[in-house]
């Protein structure tokens, strides 16, 4: 079964190859616990491909709406520093109930964290308005980007990717659509 989530104007399909796909932001163990840390963040999703594939933590960021000055302001900045601190909170808010017995349903995302063999997969989501190719230098700025957050996650794994609808090499079985493109009038 197709397990979908609107993020944004984004549509996340996960197909029934995975095992596990929560929307973490949204979780209580998050919504209840967590958030009330003064300085916690969230990723978007935590998800596990088949029964012993690798964890995936994701994060969700699209600026389209924004103007172009405001886009490159917040693609140059400290994204990656953002996405660190949310990778590590998540984590944390993962861990801490599971450790205490709070909740049984991280066994399985627990499971895939600490398993040597399969290291997490940290998959940063980023949508801007910058046109293609060297005037926009989109490209470029993930590329930037990604060594960046692969800098702020050196201590955790070295599978950290920045991923976008023109250039995206998604998971297997993940499927993400422009809402923007099939609203009327778009």
């Amino acid at each position: 079964m197709t397990i979908t989530i609107d993020e944004r104007k984004l549509r996340f399909q996960f197909d029934d190859t995975w095992s596990v796909v929560e929307k973490y932001d949204d979780h209580p163990d998050y919504r209840n616990a967590m958030q009330k840390l003064q300085g916690t963040s969230a990723l978007d999703f935590v998800a596990v491909r088949g029964d012993d594939g690798p964890v995936f933590l994701i994060e969700v960021k699209d600026y389209r709406s924004l103007p172009l000055d405001e886009q490159e302001n917040r693609l140059d900045g400290d994204l990656a520093a953002q996405g660190g601190r949310k990778v590590r909170d998540t984590i944390a808010g993962i861990l801490g109930p599971h450790h205490r017995g709070q909740v049984d349903s991280w066994g399985p995302v627990v499971r895939r964290m600490v398993a040597p063999d399969r290291p997490i997969q940290v998959l940063l989501w980023v949508e801007d308005s910058f046109p293609s190719g060297p005037e926009g230098r989109s490209g470029n700025r993930l590329s930037v980007l990604a060594g960046r957050l692969r800098g702020q996650l050196e201590w955790l794994t070295p599978n950290v990717f920045v991923a976008r609808l023109k250039v995206a090499s998604t998971p297997d079985g993940l499927n993400v659509v422009d809402l923007l493109e099939e609203s009327p009038g778009a």
